[in-house]
């Protein structure tokens, strides 16, 4: 239904390489208004640690024990302010509700209309009245329904250089992505990893159904990290800010 702990735990020792902080920025300035906060599928953690630096207390939950075993190591003097559970989204129980929730490019992985629906209850269930939801997605009116094997991201270090690559094809009304991540020393290829997951291709119209009908209102859909005005011609992104109604 979504993709799996064993495709994350295979990705974990990559997550931080292939990091993208501008993209962070964002759900940390947001995060950082309420003095406690939850995300769902937080990863390494790079977020979490970014928001509690900010003062906030961050409650974060992922599936993926190879991401927060990499998480836990990175926590330091932050224990206080960031807790961490493993779970997964469609069965979050946490004894608490929060003013505001978040997930960076979470969502997709949720394929099918019965689980969205369960991780939104399960969100709204999180939030106290009037809490807000941050998330965002991919806009499927500009994605390509099939691409061959290209070079995503390099990142050289002292001793390898990474590279990422995306492949992607249409499997019935889902997208099947796979990330294929080479490690290069001296022009020799030392190992290659290839990471797969299905996608649900939402239109901006399905996730404001979605949303209503699990008791959220729409504050705001932008097109980029900037919180440019969406426009489904143009953008690659969406990005949605709703409340609990």
């Amino acid at each position: 239904m979504y993709i799996t702990s064993d495709a994350y735990n295979q990705y974990a020792k990559y997550s931080d390489i292939f990091s993208r902080k501008s993209e962070q920025q964002l759900f940390v300035e947001f995060a950082a208004r309420f003095s406690k906060v939850l995300e769902i599928g937080c990863g390494t953690g790079n977020t979490a640690i970014a928001i509690a630096k900010r003062n906030s207390e961050v409650w974060a939950i992922d599936n993926s024990s190879e991401m927060l075993k990499i998480f836990k190591s990175k926590i330091g003097g932050l224990k206080a302010k960031v807790h961490i559970e493993q779970q997964g989204a469609e069965f979050l129980s946490l004894s608490k509700q929060f003013p505001f929730a978040f997930m960076h490019l979470v969502f997709g992985h949720f394929t099918t209309v019965n689980v969205q629906n369960r991780i939104l209850e399960n969100i709204k269930n999180h939030l106290i009245p009037g809490g807000e939801l941050l998330f965002d997605l991919a806009n499927p009116q500009l994605v390509p329904k099939k691409l061959d094997k290209k070079l995503i991201k390099t990142v050289q270090t002292e001793d390898l250089e990474y590279q990422m690559y995306l492949t992607h094809k249409p499997v019935s009304s889902l997208l099947q992505t796979t990330y294929i991540i080479e490690e290069w020393r001296n022009d020799s290829l030392q190992n290659s990893v290839h990471v797969s997951s299905k996608i649900a291709l939402l239109t901006k119209s399905d996730i404001e159904k979605l949303l209503k009908s699990n008791g959220f209102q729409i504050i705001s859909i932008w097109g980029d990290y900037t919180q440019k005005e969406f426009n489904e011609n143009t953008d690659h992104l969406m990005i949605f800010h709703a409340r609990k109604m």
